[in-house]
């Protein structure tokens, strides 16, 4: 209710509007406060949720300085009426007298699974003024217990529901003489190179006239067969092979009663570019002379058992069947028949122990093809609201009527499938209609069912999907569509698609309409249901990845006749979008490097083989066909193509920037261009890593790890990524094992882990506490502090002698070397024991802060006194107190100690002396950190006074250093200081990693001023903002510099100039409900008058009263410091 109060005095007419509640009174409205961005669980209207008391946050919005929240008053509503009628009929908070904006957690009704909710906020302020409500927001629910699942996981047949019985060795696969094709995919770079062997034990139940194939592969003019039976008159052992562009089988005759005994026969045959050879139990029974060449071609699908899946059929069992890349020569052959298995040639191996993976283990393996399938249904009333949940692993794309649902890729994001499993939720009201309806899923391998780490194994052997489709009707009626073996499935056109590698699209094989209603899907054959991932299913509410940006090519070249090169400004994560034409049958490969060779082809040995290749083969569209691919990413700055019929154009050809659509607002710039572009540098390799997870490399390593720099190194490019980082701390919770150990290799895998390491997995109590310190999310502490503490212990127990953490293997990481390539892949200049028990003691003394928010006070008191005993063993054996140095004296040795807040204070200008000298003449004004160090360098050095080295080591092109990497021609920063190595035959290293990127938070908060969360240091900010310093350092020969920062509570500005006088300008901008200190430099002027707005805000070395927002003032030294509320401010400088 709103009451209007006139007041007449001095023949004036004022008008007071007040807001009249019968709980809580009349109060002035405040028209000067808008409530924005209202989110639950850090989502606007997000959909899905799982979580029983989801959280509120919303940011207020006022063109007044000083706003406080006081308190603040939510409804929850059932419906948007009841809302617009002010009726919280799942929740009425009342008025809660709190300053907090940020997690409120939800207190009402009981949530049920599926529904929709609507909710909206009023607060108000420190003079006791209400605000308006703020516009609606809604939230929906997902689907929150097990039982609330309809749907199963379901997936294609294995092979056709094959036996497998006591084999030669283990078990073998027991064929029926019928439709059970095995396709058997051996890794791209199982090329042929001098020769071929098969071998297999084998047990025919039959040796007849009729052939039966034991190994296929139809792969042109260099096809392989191996195989029983009769055929132009001869009868025995069949030896196929393609030579030199002829394919000719050979028979090597064995007697009608060979196999009637029962028994196990080893089956062997070679060749070696001069003579085909047969060998039956070791010994050779017949060669056939045929001299020429294999053709290295290997991307063909292999066939186990039958002629592709159609003829053929052998019957009885098939057992330790290997492939060879060259003759093996009799005695190597009796080594196979004896269970050695020479592993320098061998291409594949298939074992049947139960199941058809090949057991030559190499990460490239291929992964098998993806599918299709489809479902079904009639819908025959009005439809009120429709919502589908669904996860489709490994990733997947949902079609409802033809059309596809939702913009995301490469989704769901990828997780421990044993531990977590993630469903994407959509509203798909509009997207259903009455009659038919048809559902459409496009299932690839990803990260599940394609091995990506060479002592991993895969989740699954194929794709699998759960799928649960929840209409509303309006007359208050509920249907369930469900994935379930109803369902059919087809092979899609995409066959390999490998995360590693790329995948293969024989266009030929579409099937136009496959997911509209009233297609002809006889042919397809019916889904299984499947047992399933282990993980606990949960909402991904982080944002999907996404195409982001669309780029074009800046330039084509020719450098052999055929062999075209796209050249893009930029190395990005994706994939390119072609437009071409053909005939039909021809084959296209696209290359992808981040390098050129000096003949202008691509450079593909960062990525030996077909790592990063993708196939299209053409269906020969008279109007053109387009291609991008869909279940894999690649590195992009080159493109390669072979196989077009026609000359391309530069507009043929598109760039697709892929990545988690994560908010990436905030920028900085500064008067200093080389800053700039490093600057932005950074920030693309941030993009690039954003998967999901965060990407270690964009083509040796499709996972992340646990580890300081990284982490820290995307953390200081200051984006306001809450639901990324929430993931990825669960993604390395879910990486802790039963003793307490964190892994570093996150989401992890199933198979044997590393060995844990202190200088990796202490980022994990980092991370969280960091992320506490920037959302004011004490849920992250209470999710987290358990594994944490047993991370901690286990560091004591198991990695210690005394307080000193000597178990490990690596340290400083990746430490500049004599010159570019000669980096040290783990430090010989400071101690290991060092650098592990410096990180120790950071995860201790967080884990005890952690204690002390929520609670736990005795964990809080035991922690705090073993930190202290670690600090008081770290100086006892490394600082040398004569000297002030630590250790070595190289510069993580001395940088650790001095950020982390190890060294006594009464030797910290020694210290900070001998860092000082230690760059600025012994390593020429360079710095000389790798993993370990870059934290410290960063946040340590301009801290401590030393702002001028740290500009100068910024500020330069010469090796070591991020400048040296832009003068190279870098647009990414680099896994090595100095790109490859010189040594081990040049390996190469990857051109986009975020562990040498942390630069980026000197940019942020010394140069433009913006403190936010410290990494490995102390506090200075209150949690999510709500009280934080903007201190800018005036260094080198900088004139401006401005920065934004998106935060929970609002955006946070500061903006620097210098003019020729040297008169200097500061602009900040506070947001509503936060605190600032505002630090401005005196530039060594004993006094100085700040002007703000025309104003005098301090001069006589004191404050002046009565200026809005300004709260108090202090001379720090070098700086004044005003405590202001929120608000816009520009202050001017002048020297008293």
């Amino acid at each position: 209710m709103v009451q209007i109060i006139r007041s007449f005095f001095s023949g004036i007419c004022m008008i007071i509007i007040f807001s009249f509640d019968p709980l809580y009174g009349s109060n002035p409205i405040s028209d000067n406060i808008k409530l924005v961005e209202l989110r639950c669980e850090y989502a606007i209207n997000p959909l899905g949720i799982d979580v029983t008391t989801p959280k509120f946050s919303w940011i207020l919005e006022s063109m007044g300085r000083g706003q406080m929240q006081s308190a603040y008053q939510v409804l929850v509503a059932s419906s948007l009426d009841n809302l617009q009628k002010e009726v919280g009929d799942n929740w009425d908070s009342k008025k809660v007298k709190l300053s907090n904006s940020v997690n409120i957690s939800y207190k009402g009704k009981l949530l049920t699974s599926g529904k929709k909710y609507y909710w909206k906020v009023r607060i108000w302020d420190n003079k006791g003024k209400v605000s308006g409500w703020s516009a609606p927001a809604t939230f929906k629910m997902g689907l929150m217990k097990p039982e609330d699942w309809e749907g199963k996981w379901i997936g294609t047949r294995l092979f056709n529901d094959l036996s497998y019985s006591r084999g030669k060795v283990g078990q073998a696969v027991l064929l029926r003489g019928e439709d059970q094709p095995i396709k058997a995919r051996f890794h791209r770079l199982a090329k042929l190179a001098d020769g071929i062997t098969i071998s297999a034990w084998i047990k025919p139940e039959r040796f007849t006239n009729d052939w039966q194939t034991i190994y296929r592969k139809d792969d042109g003019d260099a096809t392989q067969v191996l195989a029983l039976g009769k055929k132009s008159g001869k009868k025995g052992i069949w030896f196929g092979l393609g030579i030199s562009g002829v394919y000719e089988e050979d028979c090597a005759v064995l007697p009608d009663d060979f196999f009637a005994d029962g028994s196990w026969h080893h089956i062997s045959v070679t060749y070696d570019r001069i003579a085909k050879r047969v060998y039956v139990d070791g010994k050779e029974i017949e060669s056939f002379t045929n001299p020429g060449l294999i053709y290295p071609r290997g991307d063909a699908t292999a066939y186990i058992g039958s002629h592709t899946n159609r003829k053929h059929f052998f019957k009885g069992s098939i057992d330790e069947l290997n492939i060879y890349k060259n003759e093996l020569h009799v005695d190597a052959i009796m080594e196979v028949m004896n269970n050695t298995f020479l592993t320098n040639d061998l291409a594949g191996w298939w074992r049947f122990d139960g199941n058809l993976r090949n057991d030559y283990k190499h990460r490239s393996d291929p992964s098998g093809d993806a599918q299709l399938l489809r479902k079904e249904f009639e819908i025959e009333k009005k439809i009120k609201r429709a919502s589908v949940y669904f996860s489709g692993l490994g990733l997947s794309e949902l079609y409802i009527n033809g059309s596809k649902v939702g913009d995301e890729v490469l989704s769901p994001a990828f997780t421990d499938y044993s531990k977590l499993v993630s469903y994407v939720t959509h509203d798909i009201t509009n997207q259903l209609k009455l009659g038919n309806n048809a559902i459409g899923v496009f299932l690839g391998n990803g990260w599940y069912s394609a091995k990506v780490l060479d002592y991993s194994q895969n989740w699954s052997e194929k794709p699998q999907l759960l799928l649960q489709l929840n209409i509303e009707y309006e007359d208050g009626s509920v249907e369930r569509i469900s994935s379930d073996k109803s369902w059919k499935y087809s092979f899609a056109p995409i066959g390999e698609n490998d995360i590693d590698f790329g995948e293969k699209y024989d266009a030929r094989k579409e099937q136009e309409e496959w997911n509209i209603a009233g297609f002809d899907d006889s042919s397809w054959l019916e889904a299984e249901e499947k047992e399933g991932p282990k993980g606990t299913l949960r909402s991904q509410m982080m944002p999907g990845i996404k195409v982001i940006e669309t780029v074009k090519p800046i330039k084509i070249t020719e450098p052999k006749p055929g062999v075209f090169v796209y050249h893009f400004d930029q190395l990005f994560g994706g994939w390119c979008k072609l437009n071409t034409k053909g005939n039909q049958g021809d084959e296209i490969t696209i290359d992808y490097s981040t390098r050129l060779l000096g003949n202008g082809m691509i450079d593909e040995a960062p990525w030996p083989g077909e790592q990063e290749r993708d196939y299209y083969i053409l269906k020969g569209d008279p109007d053109g066909e387009t291609y991008e691919p869909r279940f894999i990413y690649h590195p992009v700055q080159y493109l390669q193509i072979k196989g077009l019929t026609n000359k391309p154009s530069i507009d043929d050809l598109q760039g697709r920037i892929v990545h988690t659509d994560e908010n990436l607002e905030g920028d900085f710039s500064c008067s200093n261009e080389l800053f700039n572009t490093i600057h932005n540098n950074v920030n693309r390799t941030l993009s690039n890593s954003l998967k999901g997870f965060l990407l270690d490399c964009l083509h040796r390593e499709p996972y992340g790890y646990n580890e300081p720099a990284s982490i820290a190194a995307s953390l200081f490019t200051r984006k306001h990524m809450p639901l990324f980082w929430r993931k990825y701390a669960t993604d390395i919770r879910l990486a802790a094992r039963e003793d307490g150990s964190v892994g570093d290799v996150v989401p992890a895998f199933p198979g044997k882990p590393r060995d844990p390491d202190v200088s990796q997995g202490s980022a994990y109590a980092m991370l969280v506490w960091y992320l506490y310190q920037a959302y004011d999310d004490r849920s992250l502490l209470e999710e987290h502090y358990e594994t944490i503490k047993d991370w901690v212990d286990y560091i004591k127990k198991y990695m210690c002698e005394g307080p000193i953490v000597t178990v490990g293997w690596l340290g400083d990481h990746m430490v500049p070397g004599k010159a570019p390539g000669y980096e040290k892949w783990r430090s010989d200049e400071t101690p290991q024991s060092l650098s592990w028990t410096a990180l120790y003691y950071r995860n201790i003394l967080i884990l005890s802060e952690m204690a002390k928010v929520i609670g736990q006070k005795a964990d809080q008191s035991n922690y705090s006194q073993l930190a202290q005993e670690v600090k008081q063993a770290i100086n006892e054996k490394w600082l040398d107190k004569e000297s002030g140095h630590y250790a070595s004296k190289s510069q993580t040795a001395e940088m650790l100690p001095l950020s982390l807040g190890l060294v006594p204070y009464e030797y910290r200008e020694k210290l900070i002396n001998n860092i000082a000298y230690n760059i600025t003449e012994n390593d020429n004004g360079h710095l000389r950190v790798g993993h370990a160090g870059i934290t410290a360098l960063v946040e340590s050095l301009t801290a401590n006074n030393l702002g001028n080295e740290m500009y100068n080591i910024v500020n330069t092109t010469d090796y070591p250093g991020w400048g040296y990497m832009v003068d190279q021609g870098a647009t990414t920063i680099w896994e090595s200081w100095g790109r490859d190595f010189a040594y081990e035959g040049g390996r190469r290293r990857s051109d986009n990693m975020t562990m040498l990127a942390g630069v980026n938070e000197f940019f942020y908060r010394y140069i433009a001023g913006i403190q936010g969360p410290n990494f490995y240091g102390a506090e200075n900010m209150k949690p999510g903002y709500k009280e934080f310093r903007i201190k800018p350092y005036l260094l080198g020969e900088l004139t401006s510099a401005s920065a934004t920062v998106k935060t929970v509570r609002g955006e946070i500005s500061s903006s620097w100039e210098l003019d020729d006088i040297g008169s200097f300008k500061l602009k900040v901008k506070v947001p509503a409900n936060s605190k600032a200190q505002v630090s401005i430099p005196k530039q060594g002027n004993k006094n100085i008058i700040i002007s703000e707005n025309d104003s005098i805000v301090w001069s006589n070395n004191k404050l002046s009263k009565g200026i809005e927002g300004l709260i108090k003032g202090v001379d720090d030294g070098d700086y004044i410091t005003l405590s202001i509320g929120s608000g816009k401010y520009s202050f001017q400088v002048a020297a008293e």
